[in-house]
């Protein structure tokens, strides 16, 4: 499955800039064509505001990006290449800090997702889903998490979240995002989700997403290094992208990651093509 667009800029590290900073790279996103053509689900060839684009529905092949316009596409990691090129990924990423990384395998209750620009990897980010063997995020947290499944909500987790320090930006973020949304709310039912993150990687969450922090300070054994555990309700999500969708254009003020995210009819594409590529 890929998600494309043109793709310019040299934007920093996630974790190395203040959000306003992160904010003020944003491109607006192009207008969407899409496609059934191979694995392709979206194209975007030209770059005006988010919430003026105009959704083009097609059954039929699109025209190619130009050659000298770098396509920004997220895949699927469904299979062994795309798994490597995540973990590839989250060992640039993390390995020179001295965390521990390690290859991701098949694993039927976890989805990755992959972006690109051009063949080089930008982004990655997996939802790990709750199941007989619980969360990795149980090792640290299991009560709070348990506090959570004890109303009979489903729980999921945001996990091997890297980016490329050259080549991201603010609609990757988003894109990345909204994607494990799709398909972890609209497809799978998951009511909550959950994030084990280094405190100094908190606030993005916090201010970007909505998540709270419900678990202290600790210290993660198995990427050595201190974590946090965040929390966000799904439902608060639906209700910030339906109310951005509302706006014909997003408010300046809006620090948020949600202006940026996919509108209505692009998400309902996305999720019908999720339930044939993942179901």
């Amino acid at each position: 499955m890929d998600i494309s667009l043109p793709c310019h800029g040299r934007p920093v590290a996630l974790w190395q800039v203040e959000w306003s900073k992160v904010m003020g790279m944003f491109k607006a996103m192009p207008a969407v064509r899409h496609t059934h053509a191979g694995d392709t689900i979206m194209e975007l060839p030209s770059m005006h505001s988010l919430r003026q684009r105009e959704l083009e529905l097609t059954n039929s092949r699109v025209d190619s990006p130009s050659a000298n316009e770098s396509t920004f596409k997220i895949r699927v990691a469904n299979d062994n290449r795309r798994r490597k090129d995540a973990s590839a990924l989250i060992h640039e990423r993390y390995g020179w800090r001295g965390y521990k990384t390690e290859e991701l395998r098949e694993d039927a209750h976890r989805m990755t997702i992959i972006a690109y620009e051009g063949d080089s990897k930008v982004g990655t980010l997996s939802i790990g889903m709750d199941g007989p063997d619980g969360l990795l995020s149980d090792a640290l947290y299991k009560s709070e998490i348990d506090d959570i499944r004890a109303t009979g909500r489903k729980v999921c987790e945001v996990i091997k979240f890297a980016v490329d320090t050259e080549a991201y930006s603010v609609n990757t973020l988003a894109a990345l995002f909204h994607t494990v949304f799709i398909f972890a709310y609209r497809i799978r039912g998951f009511d909550d989700v959950v994030v084990e993150v280094n405190p100094r990687h908190a606030r993005f969450y916090q201010r970007g997403l909505g998540f709270r922090q419900i678990g202290e300070q600790r210290m993660n054994q198995r990427v050595m290094a201190p974590a946090v555990l965040l929390h966000c309700e799904f439902a608060h999500v639906a209700a910030k992208l339906e109310a951005v969708s509302a706006m014909p254009m997003p408010r300046q003020n809006d620090k948020t990651l949600y202006p940026y995210c996919l509108t209505p009819q692009e998400e309902e594409y996305i999720r019908n093509r999720l339930m044939r590529l993942h179901p």
